[in-house]
């Protein structure tokens, strides 16, 4: 293996571990997540959060590092540490950008972590590799897998805003009591 992928390889660890960061200590636990509603600080100015900006600067701060990557690659004629860092930062951040302006803090570090998760395991069994091609492919594939995960986040965002907009809605799911699964109902205002 190279050193530029041993390069890549601590720089996209320590990405991941500075997303995963603050989820552990805000962490909760329960199913099913709910929406939560925006942050009081959308609410300061008078108007809400606007949906199609969220939306906006989702897409922005997901496509812009992956682009520049997807560049920065092609430009070199191979993959090194600087693209891959940056194809993965905006599969993991970018997204999370939308999701402080609207307000959905909890949601931004959720999906965050989930990525990180997702990208640092990429990373562990890309390392095993012994050639740099295998390296490559499977390093190909977690971007592929996240940046699909982060574009879903990017399209579901402007619902997730109408829903907890929207005032009062009844959930049905599933609940865990005395370790059996019953029907359950949530009523959230």
């Amino acid at each position: 293996m190279t050193p530029g992928f041993r390069q890549a390889a601590a720089s996209l660890s320590l990405v991941c571990a500075i997303a995963c960061f603050p989820v552990t200590s805000f962490a909760q636990t329960g199913w099913p997540r709910s929406t939560p509603p925006p942050a009081s600080s959308s609410y300061d100015y008078g108007t809400p959060a606007s949906p199609e900006l969220a939306r906006t600067i989702a897409l922005v701060g997901t496509a812009i590092p992956i682009g520049a990557g997807a560049v920065t690659w092609a430009v070199q004629g191979k993959t090194s540490a600087t693209s891959w860092v940056l194809i993965y930062f905006g599969s993991v951040e970018g997204p999370a950008l939308g999701y402080h302006y609207a307000g959905f803090h909890r949601a931004a570090r959720e999906g965050e972590s989930l990525r990180s998760l997702i990208a640092l395991g990429t990373l562990l069994v890309a390392v095993d590799r012994d050639t740099d091609r295998g390296f490559e492919a499977v390093m190909l594939g977690g971007a592929v897998l996240n940046t699909g995960l982060a574009m879903y986040d990017v399209i579901r965002l402007p619902d997730r805003m109408g829903a907890s907009q929207s005032g009062a809605r009844l959930e049905l799911h599933p609940a865990l009591v005395a370790g059996r699964i019953v029907p359950a109902a949530t009523l959230r205002f």
